[in-house]
């Protein structure tokens, strides 16, 4: 089996399991819609009290925040194994586990865990994206959808590196999540 289709085994697996419950994985993709949300919300209360911040208006920011949060949505989704390393890996031993699989490690931490609760902070930030979008005026071109494409993908691929970053640290320090965090 290759490298895709275990990825695909991997995603099915985490799949069949939160949907045993769809109610909870429901309510969890609601919540994390409406957390995420109060972002913006902030966003919102500034800038309706200050107004714009050098030419930058709520709308700007929206976009701004619809990228960067759209790029970690993909990314909380497409690496939890890397998010959780340090407590669920490396603290319990469970590390060993992976290493004595004849896959490579990175590829069963990618597979470890999709979650269907990140889809309700990425509808969350497309959301926020493309109403920012419209209140900026902003027509989409084909030049402008790739460049939208390829903003995303370099965000995916910088928060990616900061993940596996993090999770490299966690064989140094015992809570690499809050080190990383004070980064």
């Amino acid at each position: 089996m290759n490298s895709a289709a275990l990825l695909l085994r991997y995603f099915g697996a985490s799949l069949r399991s939160q949907l045993q419950y769809p109610g909870s994985a429901i309510m969890l993709g609601i919540g994390a819609f409406l957390t995420t949300i109060i972002d913006m919300l902030a966003a919102w209360a500034l800038f309706d009290r200050f107004g714009q911040v050098q030419g930058w208006g709520l709308g700007h920011i929206a976009v701004f925040y619809g990228v960067v949060s759209t790029s970690f949505a993909l990314t909380d989704f497409f690496t939890r194994g890397f998010d959780v390393f340090g407590n669920e890996f490396v603290k319990t031993g469970a590390f060993d586990r992976i290493l004595l699989r004849p896959r490579s490690p990175a590829l069963q931490l990618v597979g470890y865990e999709f979650r269907l609760s990140r889809f309700g902070r990425l509808a969350q930030a497309l959301l926020v994206l493309f109403v920012g979008a419209a209140v900026v005026g902003v027509t989409w071109t084909p030049d402008k959808i790739l460049l939208l494409a390829w903003t995303i993908t370099g965000g995916v691929a910088l928060f990616t590196g900061l993940l596996v970053l993090q999770a490299s640290f966690a064989f140094w320090t015992t809570e690499s999540l809050e080190v990383f965090n004070v980064l």
